[in-house]
């Protein structure tokens, strides 16, 4: 009989060679596409380490693409061999240990490799689909090595988190793609948002599919008074969110829409000086409820839908802020190129990851009580609306003003201490 530790380090081998071996293949063909690229950074290489290196660029260029393969498998099989070992220190063995420390592995081969071509964050992304794709293939190998108690209680884990992990593998595969794509095209990701907001329900669909789930799960609206309050929520959170920007220093109102420049558009572009705050905000709910809730839908499928109901066992509030850690880790490519937060890309990465907590559990709430489709309403007219809590200042930044600043954060940490009163007195979920 195998012993337990050969099973974990056998299946900790396998899983990071094969994983290992699919991530090399792309970075060589992409060391090929992008050749002139992969030339001149190894020229700049050669200039700065000159002495260092003895070898020719072209000649640099060809050892990378013979060794490119082997190397990559080789590094990441290393690293399954030490993360078996690791695994095999836990004393209760689960599937979610080995998510959490397989992301581990992802973040530190993400800042250790450094590939062809490939930026920073991009590097550290694949990797984690990668340590994601890892976490699936070791958890099978060594659930199905014997039948003990150990293995058992891991492909029980297995088959309740296996969907959970095909969704973000897909979601993060379909990013990456679409983040390598226009960088080819040499566009922004910010130009195929709309196609962007739909990855995560594809993601939810493939995942649904291949667990032989229904795909129309949790689609529903709740004509109710709940529906009500998904409707005039967005209004109080945007006026609400306007007023508590005006309570920070060298802010005030302007109804010329002044703030408009932070995202390059001007009081002459947008012609607002005839336009009414009122009627802004009616053509928003209008729009928000219509045409953008059919596009928040995309995300609403996957993060309120597909996400909550895997999630909604561990209770409203941990479901909540795992659906909006998972949700703003997913905005970061857009936010990087300066969406929402044009003047703070950087910080905006962070700021939209506590935007995506606070607000999570408001939308959860909202599909809870009057379905899927009210959430995606509600998606649908903030987005609509949220820039008006901007636009309708002078002064400040966008990390202060507008829905996704310090204003927007402390109105949405209000509405969380509502909502807890709230599940106090009744169950929310």
């Amino acid at each position: 009989m195998i012993k337990r530790t050969d099973d974990v380090i056998l299946a900790g081998f396998l899983a990071a060679f094969l994983v290992g071996f699919l991530i090399s293949i792309p970075a060589f063909f992409a060391t090929i596409f992008l050749k002139e690229k992969v030339i001149m950074e190894l020229e700049l290489a050669k200039e700065t380490y000159g002495e260092l290196i003895p070898y020719s660029v072209d000649t640099l260029y060809i050892i990378i693409l013979l060794t490119i393969v082997p190397s990559l498998t080789l590094i990441y099989t290393v690293g399954g061999v030490f993360f078996a070992a690791i695994f095999d220190r836990f004393k209760k063995k689960s599937f979610k240990k080995v998510v959490i420390l397989s992301l581990g592995f992802g973040l530190i081969f993400g800042l250790i490799i450094n590939l062809p071509s490939m930026s920073r964050v991009e590097i550290i992304i694949l990797n984690i689909i990668a340590w994601f794709l890892f976490s699936l293939v070791f958890s099978w190998l060594y659930s199905n090595a014997n039948s003990n108690k150990i293995k058992e209680k891991l492909q029980e884990d297995v088959k309740n988190e296996k969907a959970i992990l095909y969704f973000l593998n897909f979601l993060a595969i379909f990013t990456l793609s679409l983040v390598f794509i226009a960088r080819l095209l040499e566009i922004k990701v910010m130009d195929f948002v709309i196609i962007y907001m739909y990855l995560p329900m594809f993601s939810a669909i493939l995942a649904r599919y291949l667990c032989k789930e229904s795909i129309f799960d949790g689609i529903s609206i709740k004509l109710n008074k709940w529906l009500g309050f998904a409707l005039i929520f967005p209004v109080f959170m945007t006026f609400s969110t306007l007023a508590v920007s005006l309570l920070f220093p060298n802010i005030e109102y302007s109804a010329k829409m002044e703030n408009l420049a932070i995202y390059g558009l001007s009081p002459r572009e947008a012609d607002i000086n005839a336009i009414d705050i009122g009627c802004i905000m009616l053509i928003g709910l209008v729009a928000g409820s219509t045409i953008n809730a059919i596009v928040a839908f995309g995300e609403e499928y996957a993060w309120r839908g597909f996400l909550f109901d895997k999630f909604k066992r561990y209770g409203f509030w941990k479901a909540s802020w795992l659906i909006g850690l998972i949700w703003g880790i997913w905005h970061i490519p857009v936010i990087s190129e300066g969406w929402n937060y044009p003047q703070h890309p950087l910080i905006g990465m962070v700021f939209m990851i506590v935007f995506c907590l606070l607000i999570s559990p408001l939308l959860v709430f909202i599909r809870v009580k009057a379905g899927l489709i009210s959430a995606a309403i509600t998606h649908g007219i903030i987005n609509a609306t949220a820039w008006i809590s901007v636009a309708f200042t002078k002064g400040g930044s966008d990390l202060i003003i507008g829905i996704t600043g310090l204003s927007g954060f402390i109105v949405l940490i209000i509405t969380n201490l509502g909502l807890c009163f709230y599940q106090k007195i009744k169950k929310i979920a």
